[in-house]
């Protein structure tokens, strides 16, 4: 016989710490969205990635500054990609750079 359990919230109560790193992310971007448990659980009302465009987040910029957030590391912009600086910007990386050379810099 197997047995399936599913992690989050079953084995490990990880609510507060989604919570709070969803949170974060989205006060590093200017964004003041989720102000409690019930504002971070209404995200979950249908799908979360679209609750969060509903609210004028750019998925994108949220996902990478998330993901940065939770491992400890910094965030660099690099203009020379896909996106604008001005979007770039609305994400409040640690820094941006516009040449590759810049990146040397920051590893101090």
């Amino acid at each position: 016989m197997l047995y399936l359990f599913d992690f989050d919230g079953v084995l490990v109560d990880s609510l507060g710490f989604y919570e709070e790193l969803v949170r974060t992310s989205l006060e590093d971007m200017g964004l003041f969205i989720v102000r409690g448990r019930q504002d971070y659980l209404d995200l979950f009302e249908d799908n979360f990635y679209e609750s969060l465009r509903d609210r004028g987040v750019d998925v994108e910029m949220f996902n990478a500054r998330a993901r940065a957030r939770a491992a400890g590391a910094k965030t660099v912009a690099v203009t020379w990609g896909w996106h604008s600086e001005e979007q770039l910007r609305k994400a409040r990386p640690d820094a941006v750079v516009h040449h590759p050379s810049e990146l040397i810099g920051l590893t101090g």
